[in-house]
């Protein structure tokens, strides 16, 4: 760890860890089904050299699976999923992040994908700010609404519509 708190890696440990995993890892029998996915990179002579894709079992917090490449592309993610999930569980639940990217290649293998609780109220805002644009282009005006004024006409409502039950009756 360096004084600011992140962990520096050495070109040696990269390099001892590519030496090292020339075998696959052997993936677990207990594996629960449910998986967490990132990528973590290292910057080493003046750009990002080496990218490591982890995914770890969301419940054991071991890791399933894990390899190293020196892009993170596209063709790179389809294989290390490829790779993965035929040894995986028909059902296989992952949690990511928003890149669009990552939504069919995980598809494409059958992992279901779930956002995380970090990334999930991101999204939602992103969905809704997209919702008001597009309701404001067609010509839309969004008032927004005083929260007693709001409480009232619930109330008034409320009663009206239990009122008419009653009538019924």
């Amino acid at each position: 760890m360096n004084r600011d708190g992140y962990l520096s890696v050495s070109h040696q440990t990269i390099e001892n860890i590519i030496l090292s995993t020339e075998t696959p890892n052997e993936i677990p029998l207990d594996s629960s089904g449910k998986y967490t996915f990132d990528v973590l990179w290292s910057k080493a002579q003046g750009g990002w050299n080496c990218f490591y894709f982890c995914i770890t079992d969301a419940i054991s917090k071991k890791v399933v699976y894990d390899d190293l490449y020196d892009k993170k592309t596209a063709e790179n993610l389809d294989k290390f999923f490829k790779e993965i999930s035929s040894y995986l569980p028909e059902e296989k639940y992952i949690t990511v992040d928003l890149k669009p990217k990552y939504k069919k290649l995980l598809e494409k293998h059958g992992f279901k994908r779930q956002l995380s609780l970090k990334h999930a109220p991101s999204a939602i805002n992103n969905r809704l700010k997209s919702i008001i644009n597009k309701f404001k282009k067609k010509g839309g005006k969004i008032t927004k609404i005083d929260k007693k004024n709001h409480q009232r006409r619930k109330t008034k409502n409320h009663k009206n519509d239990t009122k008419q039950q009653f009538k019924r009756n």
